[in-house]
């Protein structure tokens, strides 16, 4: 396999095993759709109401979620000689789905840049993912993200 430095890849379960990687390509796509800040545009972090000192990401707009894991899929559906179009991934997002694909384009995005991995390599070669910490409430909370906190 040739290295190429990429944002990292996280593997997700959609329709089929998928890679989330957000290399210049889809950064491009993202700036070019949100600006010069995008993950802006997907969360925001809000205090936990049972510790102040905590903070919990929060979705501003299920578009913006939509448009950034097809952002995000673009490589992989390439690799797969497919054609993704946002129309197919609305059907992947469902009450059920979106609090992990949430996670994942999370974990993704605040990855440091990395060789490229294949979807059937993914799971043995993927670093392990930063683990949110849980409240009694079952909110889950995460360090500040490097880019979006409003």
């Amino acid at each position: 396999m040739v290295a190429d430095p990429v944002r990292a890849h996280i593997p997700i379960d959609l329709d089929r095993k998928r890679i989330l990687c957000f290399d210049h390509r889809a950064t491009f796509l993202l700036m070019q759709r949100f600006g010069f800040r995008p993950m802006a545009s997907l969360y925001w972090q809000v205090a936990d109401p049972d510790d102040p000192k905590k903070k919990i990401l929060q979705i501003r707009s299920i578009d913006a979620l939509l448009y950034f894991l097809w952002a995000g899929l673009q490589r992989d559906a390439d690799d797969a000689g497919e054609t993704l179009s946002l129309e197919q991934i609305q059907e992947f997002v469902n009450p059920l789905t979106i609090e992990s694909i949430f996670l994942a384009l999370i974990a993704a995005l605040n990855r440091p840049l990395k060789k490229k991995v294949t979807a059937e390599n993914a799971g043995a070669s993927a670093p392990a993912e930063r683990e949110p910490s849980t409240s009694s409430t079952g909110r889950q909370h995460f360090d500040s993200p490097a880019e979006g906190s409003d």
